[in-house]
């Protein structure tokens, strides 16, 4: 189980993935009597975010750490301090170790920070551009949560973040997975070089939506919504850039198009509920970036590491269907069916904490992430891109 980061971070990652939405139902006396956060929403926001999210970039971004550091890895008591902060900072959140901000902010915040200074570290020491900007962002993530518990910052500010994250470090991955699987054309060359300046613009436009976000009410910035139409237009042409007969012949590189694909549609939608509030809410429109984006890329980027067999990545039917469950969670949490948005939630993550429990009496096989190293190249060397 400790063997490596994501074997105890994903099936967290799950379960806090369940915990979060079922304790809106089950949890709603308890919570609201005993959470120092400002209402049971707010506490599903934060458990989202910060120990839904928090905990599958860990697993990610500390398990890959091996491929930018030259060799460095955590070590099975670094996951295992990792794990008991992560839940720490879960209790902290439920009012488990009570309400004073003196008590709640550095038990709560501990997980990201040690999180950020382990991956800045390693950073430093490989000179590695790919983990100084996931150690960035994992410190981004501590701060927002910080202004998150002081109540200084919305969720929304928090939410372009975590979409910032997909489009930086998760437009990074898909990028290297697609060039591993494509013929390495002088066309395929082109179209790369062309989706990593969409993919800059898009991540300078967006690091400034969520800087604003954080300055003024939503509804006060138009420039906002002007920032997410660019933004979704630059991913929408990342993505048309990347695609290929080969994407489609790959069903775990298919998985990750797709999540990827969440993206512009999410800022779009939310673009549009800032200029039409009558016609789709806000919260609904944020849910396809959470639900979807974030959620979905996730899902296909954890697969990866319990599809591995006989030396090959090779997607499995259980973990499609769990996909599935999971892009309808988003397309029913956008219409407002909450109920079975819920319950294909639910189904899903059941079946994700299934895969990845199940996967820990099966000795671990390297590379986690990607296919053969012989012939594949890594994600975490995205920069070499042409």
């Amino acid at each position: 189980m400790l063997s490596s980061p994501h074997r105890i971070m994903f099936p967290a990652a799950g379960a806090a993935a369940l915990l979060g939405v079922s304790g809106l139902f089950l949890g709603q006396d308890f919570i609201t009597h005993w959470s120092p956060l400002p209402g049971l929403y707010a506490w599903h926001a934060h458990e989202m975010l910060f120990g839904f999210v928090g905990a599958a970039f860990a697993g990610y971004s500390l398990t890959a750490m091996r491929s930018w550091s030259g060799g460095g890895f955590v070590s099975p008591t670094g996951s295992l301090l990792l794990f008991a902060l992560w839940a720490m900072s879960r209790f902290a959140a439920i009012g488990a170790l009570g309400g004073e901000l003196i008590f709640i902010v550095p038990t709560g915040t501990a997980f990201l920070l040690f999180l950020a200074g382990r991956l800045a570290w390693a950073a430093l020491r490989a000179q590695a551009v790919a983990g100084g900007l996931q150690a960035l962002f994992a410190l981004f993530l501590a701060i927002c949560q910080l202004a998150y518990l002081t109540g200084s910052a919305p969720s929304f500010s928090s939410v372009l973040l975590v979409a910032l994250l997909v489009s930086v470090v998760g437009g990074r991955m898909i990028a290297a997975f697609t060039w591993n699987r494509t013929h390495l054309s002088p066309t395929a060359a082109r179209q790369f070089r062309c989706a990593r300046v969409l993919g800059d613009a898009s991540a300078a436009a967006l690091a400034l939506a969520a800087v604003l976000v954080g300055l003024v009410s939503v509804a006060d910035g138009p420039l906002i919504g002007v920032l997410l139409v660019i933004c979704a237009g630059c991913e929408g042409g990342r993505l048309w850039l990347w695609h290929s007969t080969a994407v489609r012949q790959d069903g775990l590189l298919a998985m990750l198009h797709m999540a990827f694909a969440w993206l512009p549609a999410g800022m779009s939608l939310l673009a549009a509920s800032l200029y039409f509030p009558d016609l789709l809410a806000a919260p609904d429109a944020l849910h396809v970036l959470t639900v979807g984006a974030v959620s979905c890329a996730i899902y296909a980027v954890a697969a990866r590491a319990v599809a591995r067999r006989c030396g090959r990545l090779r997607p499995s039917a259980i973990d499609g269907i769990g996909y599935a469950l999971l892009c309808l969670a988003a397309v029913l949490r956008a219409s407002s069916a909450d109920v079975p948005a819920v319950l294909a939630w639910g189904a899903c993550w059941a079946v994700f904490l299934w895969r990845h429990v199940q996967a820990l009496g099966r000795p671990l096989e390297r590379p986690v992430f990607s296919g053969q190293a012989s012939n594949r190249m890594d994600p975490g060397v995205a920069d070499q891109l042409p």
